[in-house]
C-alpha cells in the first residue's frame, strides 16, 4: 500500500473542494481527486472504493449533460475531459 489512510484521503478531498470552491471550478475537485486515484497502487484504489468516490457519477453526468449545448473555448475540452472521468469511474 501507499500509505494513505482513509483520513488523510478524505483531508485531500476536502482541500481540494475548498481550494476548487473558493476558484469556482468545483467540478474541477473531481478531475484533480480522479488524478490522484489513477496513482494509488490497487489495494489503496480498493480503499478508495469503499469510500463510494463512484457518488460523484450523477453530478457529473448532470454537469456533461448541461454543457450538451454550451458554447466557448473550453467547452469541448470540459465535455472531453468529464467523460474521460466519467469512463474511469465506470470502468471503462
Amino acid at each position: 500500500m501507499s500509505g494513505l489512510t482513509r483520513s488523510e484521503f478524505e483531508a485531500i478531498w476536502a482541500e481540494l473542494d475548498a481550494q476548487e470552491a473558493a476558484n469556482k471550478l468545483s467540478t474541477y475537485t473531481v478531475i484533480r481527486l480522479s488524478n490522484i486515484y489513477r496513482k494509488l497502487d490497487p489495494d489503496d484504489q480498493v480503499l478508495v472504493d469503499k469510500f463510494e468516490i463512484r457518488s460523484a457519477l450523477p453530478a457529473l453526468h448532470a454537469q456533461l449533460d448541461s454543457l450538451e449545448h454550451a458554447v466557448g473555448p473550453s467547452i469541448p475540452f470540459d465535455r472531453k475531459k468529464i467523460g474521460a472521468i466519467i469512463r474511469r469511474l465506470e470502468g471503462e
